[in-house]
Order: C-alpha cells, then sequence, then structure tokens
C-alpha cells in the first residue's frame, strides 16, 4: 500500500520507520517489547490505505503504484522479522528510496517511462533476495553456505540501494529540467506580451494594489 498520508499510514496499523542511521537499535528494541501494536495484516486497513491517491490515476501509473505497493509491503514485514541491525538498516534504507521513487510516479506520471526495468526486473529480483533472506533468518539455518548467502544479499542490497538512489534523483533531475524549461517559456511570453522585462516581471507603479 502507498501510504500518501501520515493519517492512511497510521490508520493501517503503520509505525513510522525510523532513520536508519541512528535508530536502528531503538526500532530492535521496540520489537522485543510485548506492547501490542495494530495488525498490518488486517485487510480492511490494507484495502484502504491502497485505493489512496489511485482515483482518477492513468491505468498504467496505477498498475505501477499497486505493483509498488506490493514490495513496500514485502520490505516492511521483512524488516519486521529480521532482527539482525545490519540487515535491518539496508531494509529501511530500501523501504524509504523505493517510497520515494513510487511516490514520484504518482505525483509526475511524466516519469512512468524511466521505470521499465525498475518495475520489470530490479525491483522484482529484489524481493526476491528479501524474500531468500527472509527464510535463512526463519528457519534459524548459521551454517557456512548460509551465512555466504547472507553475506551476498547484504552486499547486493548495498549496490541495489545506491542504484535505487542514483534513480530517483535522476527522476528529480527530470522534473527540474522540466520545471526550467516552463519557467523559460513563460519568462519569454511574458516578455513579448510586454509584462515583463529582461529583468523579471514588470512593476507598474501607477497601478492600484486592490
Amino acid at each position: 500500500m502507498l501510504y500518501l498520508t501520515d493519517g492512511a499510514f497510521h490508520r493501517a496499523g503503520g509505525v513510522d520507520t525510523p532513520v536508519y542511521r541512528h535508530k536502528t537499535s531503538e526500532r530492535v528494541g521496540d520489537r522485543n517489547r510485548t506492547t501490542p501494536q495494530p495488525d498490518p495484516h488486517d485487510a480492511a486497513a490494507e484495502q484502504a490505505a491502497s485505493e489512496v491517491g489511485l482515483t482518477g490515476l492513468d491505468p498504467r501509473i496505477q498498475q505501477i503504484v499497486s505493483e509498488g505497493n506490493a514490495y513496500l509491503v514485502k520490505i516492511h514485514h521483512a524488516n519486521d522479522v529480521i532482527e539482525e541491525a545490519e540487515m535491518s538498516d539496508k531494509l529501511a534504507r530500501l523501504e524509504t528510496v523505493v517510497r520515494r521513487i513510487i511516490v514520484g510516479v504518482h505525483d509526475h506520471p511524466e516519469t512512468a517511462g524511466d521505470l521499465g526495468q525498475f518495475m520489470g526486473y530490479y525491483l522484482p529480483t529484489t524481493g526476491k533476495l528479501v524474500d531468500a533472506y527472509v527464510d535463512l533468518e526463519q528457519h534459524g539455518d548459521h551454517g557456512p553456505n548460509a551465512e555466504a548467502t547472507r553475506r551476498e544479499i547484504k552486499a547486493t542490497l548495498d549496490v541495489i540501494n545506491d542504484s535505487f538512489e542514483k534513480l530517483s534523483d535522476d527522476m528529480l533531475q527530470d522534473q527540474a529540467w522540466d520545471l526550467q524549461s516552463d519557467m523559460s517559456v513563460l519568462r519569454t511570453m511574458l516578455r513579448q506580451d510586454g509584462l515583463a522585462d529582461d529583468g523579471g516581471p514588470r512593476a507598474d507603479e501607477n497601478r492600484p494594489l486592490v
């Protein structure tokens, strides 16, 4: 589910993800406490949250957002299962950057063309790696092969996180170029209409303020 607002996130039983560089130990400690928490698997809550912000979107964007939601749920639930601090940090970082990308395409549908490989291969493969790590944790396997697999998954997640953050930055850069183009056209049209000079919008001192 894509929680576009804090209210929807908390109504669905979500707990704010701490900043991964500083709060992992606190988050792991919180998991070990017995204080009851809202059930994140509540079907009605998940259904309500999944519908947030989807109305009126192009079907292709709806599909991207819905699929992205599913991977966000997978990553978040995996981090609830995994206790190890290092891997927990990596998953928190992953959840943050994936959410940023999905929100970005929701808010700027024109960036959807940049996400073909991301949605078709990168994110599904990342989901498989997360699932594999969860399976190792749940089976409690700590033999040499299992530990080698854990190390490889964690190293690969570092590459994935760096790459996803670059993708997110590239999407923001594309949006910035679009804005710059719009502003340039706007300034040109204002000058052509005599409403602005080269220094900016023209101020008419004789024009009443109201």
